[in-house]
């Protein structure tokens, strides 16, 4: 199931249902949701095409468990054009729009899609720039920004992956985070 946020950061009632909607048709009562979402400088279309192909690899990856799956795809905005001498202002603005998509509309994916699904376990997989989403999104790249966003609960995350991420590296411990209690 794709799901596009754009860059108002936040999802509409209707993009929230159609969400659910197809993650319970994909598997109506599942046990580990996943949430894939992209890099830096890719097209929505593109990712239509890897998602549709990740997708399955991921459901069956877990049914090889006997493990009941669903995945959405998260899509922003993070395609970029011109000069490559542009890319550094480009690149900042993009990392900019993810802290704001991750603290915001996947927060609020994650929040409705948890109130829906309250037993299954969440797994966020980010990879490059879509790592600062997930951080976002859990709190650890700008944790003073993120109080009060949503009332989405941590404990509710199973595990997050972060391939190739564009995270800095003391971003976990400059958070002040304690994973313990979370």
């Amino acid at each position: 199931t794709p799901v596009w946020i754009d860059e108002s950061a936040q999802l509409s009632e209707t993009s929230l249902t159609d969400v659910i909607t197809g993650v319970r048709n994909q598997e109506p009562d599942p046990e580990t949701i996943v949430f894939l979402v992209h890099g830096f400088d890719d097209a929505r279309a593109s990712t239509s095409r890897e998602y549709a192909v990740l997708a399955p690899r991921v459901e069956a990856a877990f049914e090889k468990y006997r493990h009941r799956c669903s995945v959405v795809g998260v899509q922003w905005d993070s395609k970029v054009g011109g000069f490559i001498l542009a890319l550094p202002g480009q690149y900042a603005g993009k990392a900019n729009l993810a802290r704001r998509i991750g603290r915001k509309g996947l927060r609020q994916l994650l929040t409705k899609t948890h109130e829906g699904f309250p037993r299954a376990h969440l797994v966020l997989m980010g990879y490059s720039m879509g790592c600062e989403i997930v951080g976002s999104a859990l709190g650890f790249t700008a944790p003073e920004e993120v109080k009060g966003e949503s009332d989405f609960p941590l404990t509710s995350v199973f595990a997050a992956v972060l391939c190739g991420s564009d995270l800095d590296y003391d971003s976990f411990y400059k958070s002040g985070i304690n994973f313990q209690d979370s």
